[in-house]
């Protein structure tokens, strides 16, 4: 691909994200003027959009037996990660910096961000592939990531009971078994699950709007900064990267339209839940919202940039 190719494929890519940076400038302004509202809407997708969003999408997908270990590859792929970024950052600080860091690096806003992103860019299926991809990066970051960031406060029993009561999980788990097992939805629930996809899409896109609104201060530390956008955006992708090449040169055991879906998965900013567990647990909360700040923003230009040279 020729330098002028890519940037056209830069500027087209680019052009289908903006108008989810649109839905989130406006969900900023609506959590300026409405923070009490950001709870309400908050509610409505985790307990209602986004478990009918799985339940309805994943057993019409029309997933083989392979694409089923994508949630597998990609909890695997996040505790690489995790592995990886405590080892490189435990030497530079002696507090709770390097929990903090694994948790932010090893997950990443798949869901709000994510799966709007995937819709709007991916072909159809590989952004089938990707919302079966991010069950197992939701489920590393829910159970043993916030474990990790919570360095005893929290069993790993007690992340994977917690996990458990969310809604969101019982959606994933009944679409997954419902597609493995060749259901599918009758004709009449079609029109129903694009509209769920698309409320998906604008609350996701609002609601991340809405929590930076939330920020009181952005406080950038520069070494910690650094540290977060190299795990985010180049370990990550790294890691996608190699199995990627493991699984296309040697093991063949993945769908080849899942290999985008990974490399994306790989490129999405660190999780919006950074700030709520950071102040819940006291451990850098004062940096954390400029942190996800940051990574939102390189994701506008890391994203399409990276899309360009492998769509």
């Amino acid at each position: 691909m020729n330098l002028e190719t890519a940037a056209l494929a830069f500027s087209a890519l680019l052009l289908k994200i903006l108008p989810l940076y649109a839905l989130m400038v406006a969900g900023f302004f609506f959590g300026r003027i409405n923070p009490a509202g950001l709870q309400s809407l908050a509610r409505l997708q985790i307990y209602l959009v986004i478990p009918v969003f799985f339940l309805l999408s994943l057993p019409n997908l029309g997933l083989t037996g392979r694409d089923f270990l994508l949630p597998l590859v990609c909890f695997l792929m996040a505790a690489c990660v995790a592995v990886l970024v405590f080892w490189l950052t435990r030497p530079r600080w002696n507090d709770k910096t390097p929990f903090m860091l694994t948790y932010a690096c090893s997950g990443g806003n798949v869901g709000y961000y994510g799966i709007p992103v995937a819709l709007a860019v991916l072909p159809p299926k590989s952004s089938a592939l990707f919302i079966t991809a991010v069950v197992g990066v939701m489920a590393f970051g829910d159970t043993v990531g916030y474990y990790l960031m919570a360095r005893g406060r929290l069993t790993v029993q007690q992340g994977l009971i917690r996990a458990l009561r969310l809604p969101i999980f019982w959606g994933m788990a009944a679409g997954l078994i419902l597609g493995a097992v060749g259901y599918r939805l009758p004709a009449l629930a079609a029109g129903i699950t694009r509209d769920f996809q698309g409320c998906f899409s604008l609350l996701g896109a609002i609601l991340v709007g809405a929590s930076l609104a939330q920020l009181k201060t952005v406080h950038l530390d520069r070494r910690l900064l650094g540290a977060a956008l190299a795990g985010k955006f180049l370990l990550w992708p790294a890691v996608a990267g190699a199995i990627i090449a493991v699984d296309y040169f040697w093991v063949q055991m993945l769908p080849p339209a899942s290999y985008i879906a990974l490399f994306l998965v790989s490129l999405v900013p660190l999780p919006g839940n950074l700030v709520a567990y950071a102040a819940d647990l006291g451990v850098h909360e004062d940096v954390a919202g400029g942190l996800v700040f940051a990574s939102t923003l390189v994701a506008l230009i890391v994203i399409p940039l990276a899309l360009a040279f492998t769509l």
